[in-house]
């Protein structure tokens, strides 16, 4: 097989579908594996790929291995590519930890570490990937062909890995929160919930959409009359230090990739 992935739980599973469905590779040059059997077998018969019967048995049919499993679920992911070797890369999409670690296990290893996130779902995905030491550029185009086909995906260096883990790949959550927000005052307000709902989804699309081609700033100044209830509003979340809050959420988001990177 051309490619195996580990692990077909909710970034795994959206991955290896998006792949699917947009013919990057076909169900025949995948295999998957996941600890959960059942969930790997559920997928294989929603979108073809074979089941693995192992990680081991994956390892031994696939080029190159896509990991997408929980960080306390490595070690037993990890543990056949360390023992059998893949001829083509590791793909590692777990946070927080470094190619360095990953190169470890084996010598000469080569690792390609992503940073998706959950955009990949939809098509609209925005990834990040970087090269371990022992990386070739046919590693890089592989990376490249498989977050880009599900997005945009954009190579960095690997010190700017958990700042755009905190800005991107947890990213689509804050946004998600502000919705949950927004409609739940929209339900206290009278709202019928569908109705809520769609308002703070169709908001926040309209805005994004506004923003691809536009800054973001002046977009708020369009629409932030003096006097008026936008600027009632942005007077309240400045004086509860809205800006302050979110910068310290996100340095906690990268406090913790390095942590995660240190094994705690």
């Amino acid at each position: 097989m051309e490619l195996g992935i580990i692990g077909v739980g909710r970034m795994g599973s959206a991955i290896a579908a998006g792949l699917i469905e947009r013919r990057i590779f076909s169900p025949g040059e995948l295999l998957v594996f996941d600890l959960d059997r059942e969930r790997a077998r559920a997928f294989s018969a929603a979108y073809g790929p074979a089941a693995a019967a192992s990680a081991a048995d994956l390892v031994r049919g696939c080029r190159s291995v896509l990991l997408a499993v929980k960080p306390q679920d490595r070690s037993a992911a990890l543990e056949p590519i360390g023992a059998i070797g893949i001829e083509g890369p590791l793909i590692s999409i777990l946070a927080g930890v470094p190619t360095s670690a990953l190169e470890s296990i084996r010598p000469g290893l080569r690792v390609i570490r992503v940073m998706p996130n959950l955009g990949v779902r939809v098509g609209a995905g925005l990834s990040f990937y970087c090269a371990g030491r022992n990386g070739r550029e046919s590693d890089r185009v592989l990376a490249a062909r498989i977050f880009g086909g599900l997005g945009e995906a954009f190579e960095i260096d690997e010190s700017l890995m958990n700042a755009v883990t905190a800005l991107s790949g947890s990213g689509p959550a804050y946004f998600f929160r502000l919705m949950e927000i927004m409609a739940g005052f929209g339900r206290a307000a009278g709202l019928a919930p569908e109705v809520a709902a769609k308002l703070a989804s169709r908001t926040a699309l309209a805005a994004a959409l506004l923003a691809r081609d536009g800054d973001p700033a002046a977009l708020r100044g369009e629409v932030t009359s003096r006097g008026g209830t936008t600027e009632a509003a942005f007077r309240v979340l400045e004086e509860g230090n809205l800006s302050g809050l979110f910068e310290s959420a996100l340095a906690a988001a990268v406090k913790r990739g390095r942590e995660l990177a240190e094994g705690r």
